[in-house]
């Protein structure tokens, strides 16, 4: 049974910006060592691997009907909070738990053609992606306003110098630590993102399983 809290909306869920590894790394094309994707978790994710109770929004490209032409979509899919990629959180603030993935999916599904417009012939990558979509949370009021001296962009920039830092002492990504978390400051704040409780009937879900599509970073639209 639901607790009480949860049916009064007051078990909010979390919203994070995901820092995870590259599959890719080229330094002529590559702004950031990480991938960004976007994380919308309950209050404390629960620690199993098999356990499906986030909610992750991914950028990728499929091919679309004219043969060479790829087209950026968003993927928007429940999902174990903890990925084996998955090395870093930007933590945003929360949201209702009775908004719902529909809500979130007309709210960003313009997002990557808004991007091609505002950015033209230049290229834009997928953290700039991430970044509208924590604009357009705000903007929709599903998300609070950020403070008047931060944007996503910075927040985002402070993050991965977090990590920077956090990996000169601590691996990165090492399942049986908790996540390194901050805040829009790259603030370190305690992380909700426990080390994980493999499931031993599910084997293959406790090894490092990269996604089949390419990387979108790894070559210009």
């Amino acid at each position: 049974m639901e607790s009480i809290s949860k049916l009064l909306g007051q078990d909010k869920r979390r919203v994070y910006m995901a820092l995870n590894t590259k599959i890719v790394v080229d330094d002529e094309l590559d702004e950031s060592r990480f991938n960004t994707t976007i994380l919308i978790a309950p209050k404390e994710p629960d620690r199993k691997t098999h356990s499906v109770d986030t909610l992750t929004l991914q950028l990728r490209r499929h091919m679309g009907q004219r043969e060479g032409v790829r087209k950026w979509m968003c993927d928007i899919y429940d999902s174990p909070a903890r990925s084996s990629a998955l090395v870093g959180l930007l933590f945003f603030g929360k949201i209702s738990h009775f908004v719902d993935t529909a809500k979130i999916s007309e709210i960003v599904k313009e997002i990557p053609s808004q991007l091609d417009a505002k950015f033209e012939e230049s290229r834009w990558y997928r953290h700039h992606w991430a970044c509208a979509v924590i604009d357009a949370l705000i903007s929709n009021k599903i998300l609070p306003e950020l403070p008047p001296e931060v944007t996503s962009e910075t927040a985002w920039q402070k993050a991965c110098e977090f990590l920077e830092e956090y990996a000169k002492t601590k691996e990165l990504g090492k399942s049986e630590d908790p996540v390194p978390t901050c805040d829009v400051y790259g603030n370190e704040i305690p992380s909700s993102f426990d080390p994980v409780t493999p499931n031993p009937y599910l084997p293959i879900a406790n090894k490092v399983i990269y996604p089949s599509y390419p990387d979108p970073d790894e070559e210009l639209l």
